[in-house]
């Protein structure tokens, strides 16, 4: 059986405005085996992209996908939501994230869920 993978991740609209205005950032949910975007969020000015996702995860229906994040996703809330949604998960990992022999198990309890 095929699982569809949604790969999540942020992008930063940096010719799309006006000289006096400041970056603007976006978090995407793109489904690999359809070739679309299945949502996408405006990630609030004065936050980033870690808050952005947990809300993007909560109005896709994501049971039985695997969704895959960058490193930034390596978080409580963004894991949590991943599990929450009856979903599979590949989250990046760098620098001081990355420890050989790392399982799920191990990785659920450093996150504390």
């Amino acid at each position: 059986m095929h699982q569809e993978i949604v790969a999540l991740d942020g992008k930063a609209l940096r010719r799309a405005l006006n000289k006096d205005q400041s970056v603007k950032y976006v978090v995407s949910a793109w489904a690999e085996s359809n070739g679309l975007v299945l949502g996408q969020l405006k990630v609030p000015d004065k936050s980033n992209e870690i808050t952005a996702v947990p809300e993007l995860l909560r109005v896709l229906e994501l049971a039985g996908c695997i969704v895959t994040v960058d490193a930034m996703g390596c978080q409580k809330k963004i894991v949590r939501e991943i599990l929450e949604s009856d979903a599979d998960y590949v989250v990046a990992l760098k620098g001081k994230q990355l420890i050989a022999g790392w399982d799920h198990a191990y990785l659920l309890r450093l996150l504390g869920i």
